[in-house]
């Protein structure tokens, strides 16, 4: 396949991923305003198995040649990065929780407990930098060791029966396998996308919809191993799925586009979905009001996401997006000890 082919698919798949992170958010916030409904959860668990791990997956693909490099590149490029979207955005989520009356500690103590446990709208970050570290410092092991390792322990928290009760850690423990897998075997998973069979497909789709039934009369091992079939089959079928809309160009033209701008919409929408219903009567409106406001809620936040970033780099805000080079701030500290 085309570089540009791959690209294609690649950004439309982040891009669905995204679109499914926004309106799980979104189910919650609904939930909250006491305008939840058990079908939008439906969705959310068809789609669950999907969701994360075609975005480690990706994620993983695209860290494959850094990985490659030296620590020094590794830790400037995108560790730094990471850090810093992590710290400063867990700040401004402890200033949204405290302004909202949502915990009455001081800014700082929320901020550090916020550190030491994730708030669940930003752990993928603190994932992202963690893999890429664990990922680095593990290349001279070999890989059949690493994934197999990773895959055991994906089972075990997936079935619960691991002793881990933090969400940020759970699904910093549950996902890194899939990273692995994007890292290590993405280029020929790539290459091959569009050979496997459509007819192929159908039936995984069968098993899929047939393990999501039967999973929750399950647990410990057994759910542990149909959960990690399910993100395995949900990626493989994410993936082919993705790379058929490609062939749909006005789907591919905005799916993709979101795909390519997920970092804001990630770090953004969180705050837009709180803030849009704040004070909402939920008691004054309509029976299945939510159907309409949950779509509304997905499109819309990712929309104001968008125009936020944009707006923040016009307005000298585009230190809530990207970091310092760590070059500059060496140079502008070795200033200061001069003067």
């Amino acid at each position: 396949m085309a570089d540009s082919g791959r690209l294609a698919w690649l950004d439309v798949a982040r891009g669905g991923s995204i679109i499914l992170v926004v309106f799980f958010h979104a189910t919650i916030q609904l939930e909250k305003a006491d305008l939840g409904n058990h079908h939008f959860w439906l969705v959310n668990n068809l789609f669950g198995p999907i969701r994360m791990p075609v975005f480690f997956a990706i994620s993983g693909f695209l860290a494959q040649r850094l990985i490659t490099q030296d620590w020094r590149a590794v830790l400037s490029r995108r560790v730094w990065l990471l850090a810093y979207l992590f710290v400063t955005w867990s700040i401004l989520h402890a200033l949204h929780r405290r302004s909202l009356g949502v915990t009455d500690s001081p800014v700082m103590t929320e901020f550090a407990a916020n550190l030491v446990e994730p708030a669940s709208e930003i752990w993928f970050i603190l994932a992202l930098g963690l893999y890429v570290v664990a990922t680095k410092a593990l290349a001279g092991v070999p890989r059949p060791l690493v994934i197999g390792t990773a895959l055991v322990v994906s089972i075990a928290t997936l079935g619960g029966f691991a002793p881990v009760t933090s969400q940020a850690y759970l699904g910093t423990l549950q996902y890194y396998v899939f990273f692995l897998v994007g890292c290590f075997y993405g280029s020929r998973i790539a290459a091959r996308v569009t050979d496997v069979p459509l007819a192929l497909i159908a039936g995984l789709g069968v098993l899929y919809g047939i393990l999501i039934g039967i999973r929750f009369d399950l647990d410990g091992l057994p759910l542990g191993l149909v959960r990690v079939t399910l993100c395995l089959i949900g990626l493989v079928i994410g993936c082919r799925v993705a790379e058929l809309v490609t062939r749909l160009a006005p789907v591919q033209a905005v799916v993709g586009f979101l795909g390519r701008h997920t970092l804001p919409i990630y770090l953004a929408h969180p705050f837009v979905l709180s803030l849009a219903l704040l004070g909402l009567p939920s008691e004054a409106l309509p029976r299945g009001a939510g159907y309409l406001l949950l779509p509304a809620l997905v499109f819309g936040s990712i929309a104001a996401s968008l125009a936020l970033r944009q707006l923040a780099e016009r307005r000298g805000g585009g230190w809530l997006y990207a970091p310092p080079a760590l070059g500059g701030l060496a140079a502008a500290f070795r200033g200061t000890g001069r003067s």
